[in-house]
C-alpha cells in the first residue's frame, strides 16, 4: 500500500517523531511510505497553491494517511494547524472520503490526549476513517517494549486500511448557524480600578460578533484595558522546536512576540483572550502565538492571576477545546474567571452575560480568587516538574525557577511525612494497634479537620 506520512513537525527531517516513522518503515515491509514535510514547508505551501494541490493529490492517491507530529502547547503545532486550515479551504465533499488515517505523536505526555482528540475529530470532519493513534514518549524508541508496541499498532492500522475494516465514528459534525450579535445600549463605565488587564485578540475587520463582544466588554469593565491584536504584531513564524531558548529564555526569532509576553502579558493581573473558533480550535495565528510562549519554558508565569475568554463560535460542541482552556488555567495555577461565547439568539441576554463576566473578573481581582486545581492541573504540574528536574541541565531557566518557587515538591522531600510513615509501618506490626487504627480509620481521618470545622 501507499502510505502518505504528513510530517507536521517544523523540524522536517530532524523531527523526533519522524524517527518513529522510520522504524515502522524498516520493520513493516511491503508498503511504500512517502513523507511530506507540511510543517517545515508551510510557508511555501501557503504561498503556492500548485504545491498545496500536489500534496492533496498525493493524499488522495494514497491508501492510508499517517499524521506524525510533536505535541505543542496541548495540541498540534501551529504549522500543521495552518495546513489543516488550507485543507478545509480547498476541501470538496468526497475528496478524502473513507480514507484510512491515524496519528503518531511524540511528547512528554502533557495533554497529548487533547492533540489526538483534535486530529481524530478533524479527520472525521474530512470524512476520513480514523483509527485510534499512538502517543509515544520522546525517547520511547530506545525501549524494546515500546518499539514492539508501536509495531503492533502500525500493523493493526495497516490491516484496517488494507482490509477496509469498519471504524467507529466518535464525533458529531459541527452544526452552527451564527446569529448576528446586536448588543443592547451600553454606556462606558468610568475607570475606577487600577488592575492591569490585557486583552489579546486576533479579531479581523469582518469578525462582527467578536468585535462587538469585545466592545461591550471594554465598556463594562471599570479599568483601563490594554488591547493587543496579534494581527498587527510582527510574528516571523511558529515555534521551531529548536530548544535554543531552553538555556536562558532567548528565542531565535527577533520579532514582537517575546516583548508582548514579557512586557504586557506577564506583568498583567488578568489576561483575556478574545477570538473565534476555526475548525475545532482557534486560528493558526493564535496557535502560533501560544506556541511561541515556549521561550518561557515550563514556568507558570500567571500564577494566582485571572484569565478569561471571549469566543465567537460553537464552543459547546467543542469539548476538546474547552478541556484545553480549562486545563491550561489549572496547570498555570491561574483562576479561570469565565468564558463567554456568542451561542445565544438573544442579544440582550448575551450583552448581560458579557457585563456579568466583566463584573466577575473585577470581583476575582479584588478578592484574589483562585481554586485548587483538579486532575489536569495536578497531573500537568507533576509531568512538568519531573521533566524539568530530569532535564535541568538543558532547561536552566526552568530549573532555577522551580527551585526558587518550591515547585520541586517531590513526596520524598517531605521528611516529616516519611518519618511518620516509617513509624506507622512498624507500629502496625503490633496486632492491637493495627486493629485500633483500621477499626477507627474514619474518625482518625477527620480528627484534625474537625478542630477547624
Amino acid at each position: 500500500m501507499k502510505i502518505a506520512v504528513m510530517n507536521g513537525s517544523p523540524k522536517g527531517d530532524n523531527s523526533i517523531t519522524l524517527q518513529y516513522i522510520g522504524y515502522i518503515k524498516n520493520m513493516v515491509k511491503g508498503h511504500e511510505f512517502e513523507v511530506i514535510n507540511v510543517g517545515h514547508d508551510i510557508k511555501k505551501i501557503e504561498n503556492d497553491t500548485t504545491l498545496f494541490l500536489s500534496i492533496m493529490e498525493k493524499i488522495q492517491n494514497s491508501d492510508a494517511v499517517i499524521w506524525a507530529f510533536p505535541v505543542y502547547h496541548l495540541s498540534v503545532p501551529s504549522q500543521l494547524k495552518r495546513f489543516i486550515e488550507l485543507m478545509f479551504e480547498h476541501y470538496r465533499n468526497g475528496d478524502l472520503k473513507d480514507k484510512y488515517t491515524t496519528s503518531i505523536t511524540t511528547s512528554a505526555h502533557f495533554f497529548d490526549n487533547l492533540a489526538h482528540e483534535y486530529m481524530h475529530s478533524i479527520c472525521e470532519d474530512l470524512d476520513m476513517r480514523y483509527v485510534a493513534g499512538f502517543s509515544a514518549d520522546m525517547m520511547d524508541l530506545l525501549k524494546k517494549e515500546e518499539r514492539d508496541n508501536m509495531i503492533k499498532f502500525a500493523k493493526n492500522f495497516l490491516e484496517h486500511a488494507e482490509n477496509r475494516l469498519p471504524v467507529e465514528k466518535r464525533y458529531q459534525p459541527i452544526s452552527y448557524d451564527t446569529k448576528e450579535f446586536m448588543p443592547a445600549e451600553t454606556s462606558k463605565i468610568p475607570a475606577a480600578k487600577d488592575h492591569k488587564i490585557v486583552l489579546v485578540t486576533d479579531a479581523g475587520e469582518n469578525d462582527t460578533n467578536l468585535n462587538r463582544m469585545i466592545e461591550i466588554f471594554l465598556k463594562s469593565i471599570p479599568c483601563n484595558v490594554e488591547v493587543v491584536n496579534i494581527n498587527d504584531a510582527d510574528i516571523r513564524g511558529g515555534c521551531l522546536g529548536c530548544m535554543k531558548c531552553a538555556y536562558d529564555g532567548t528565542c531565535v526569532y527577533k520579532d514582537d512576540v517575546t516583548g508582548i509576553y514579557k512586557n504586557i502579558i506577564f506583568p498583567a493581573d488578568a489576561m483575556i483572550y478574545a477570538t473565534k473558533t476555526r475548525d475545532r480550535y482557534f486560528s493558526s495565528r493564535l496557535k502560533m502565538f501560544f506556541d511561541r510562549s515556549f521561550f518561557n519554558g515550563h514556568r507558570p508565569m500567571a500564577q494566582n492571576k485571572q484569565m478569561g475568554y471571549i469566543i465567537s463560535g460553537p464552543l459547546r460542541q467543542l469539548n476538546t477545546l474547552r478541556q484545553d482552556l480549562e486545563s491550561r488555567a489549572m496547570v498555570g495555577n491561574t483562576n479561570l474567571a469565565g468564558i463567554v461565547t456568542d451561542e445565544y439568539d438573544d442579544s440582550v441576554y448575551l450583552t448581560s452575560l458579557i457585563q456579568n463576566f466583566s463584573g466577575q473578573l473585577i470581583k476575582s481581582l479584588d478578592e484574589q480568587m483562585n481554586k485548587p486545581p483538579m486532575f489536569p492541573g495536578v497531573g500537568g504540574h507533576k509531568i512538568f516538574r519531573d521533566l524539568v528536574y530530569s532535564l535541568s541541565g538543558i532547561f536552566r531557566e526552568d530549573d532555577r525557577f522551580y527551585k526558587t518557587n518550591g515547585l520541586y515538591d517531590f513526596p520524598q522531600k517531605d521528611i516529616r511525612g516519611r518519618a511518620f510513615n516509617l513509624a506507622l509501618r512498624w507500629s502496625l506490626k503490633i496486632p492491637f494497634i493495627k486493629k485500633e487504627l483500621y477499626n477507627n480509620m474514619s474518625r482518625y481521618m477527620i480528627e484534625r479537620l474537625k478542630k477547624i470545622s
